[in-house]
């Protein structure tokens, strides 16, 4: 009964779960058993999977994150992370893990929950586009803005400078034709 209970809820998680064992010759360890939902995601039989390592599901350039995170598993017994998952059929799939270590029947043993991220990051990335769009839009405006004072100003300058000019040329001639006995008028 207990057994069964197991199954179902390993088998039904909406994750992949995959157990593994560590090893002195292989440092990863092999697989010792996964959920359904791994192998539909990978694309792997059971049977398949479990002749395999993690580490050939971890997209390649991942591999020294993931031996980071299995030093700190180690040391801490659990840890969260982000890494890139590889398919069968080379398939990138941005998962986000939670190992646990525990002993079992005497080995070191590993717990793996991997959880597919790909509609987060796709997300995350569309929000960065946006922020950046937004930041150059923001950008734009300020420019424009800087621009166009910078139109007023000299249109300001320009216009109101001939007007003083006029003026002053008027003023001047008005001047030259009062007479000498209007000083007070001239001044």
């Amino acid at each position: 009964d207990s057994e069964q209970k197991y199954r179902m809820l390993f088998n039904n998680a909406n994750d992949a779960v995959f157990v593994t064992q560590l090893s002195k010759l292989k440092s990863y360890g092999d697989f010792i058993e996964v959920n359904e939902v791994a192998c539909k995601r990978f694309g792997y039989t059971k049977d398949e999977f479990l002749k395999l390592s993690p580490s050939a599901i971890i997209s390649p350039k991942f591999i020294d994150e993931f031996n980071r995170q299995t030093e700190k598993l180690l040391l801490n017994s659990h840890v969260i992370y982000e890494l890139v998952h590889r398919a069968r059929d080379s398939r990138q799939i941005p998962v986000e893990i939670s190992s646990h270590l525990f002993t079992y029947e005497g080995k070191s043993t590993v717990l793996s929950i991997a959880r597919d991220i790909t509609e987060r990051k796709r997300v995350e990335e569309k929000l960065r586009k946006t922020g950046l769009r937004l930041r150059n839009l923001a950008s734009h405006l300020q420019t424009i803005r800087e621009e166009e004072r910078t139109a007023i100003a000299r249109e300001i300058h320009d216009e109101l400078g001939q007007v003083l000019t006029v003026l002053k040329i008027q003023i001047t001639l008005v001047s030259n034709k009062l007479k000498d006995d209007q000083q007070e008028l001239k001044d």
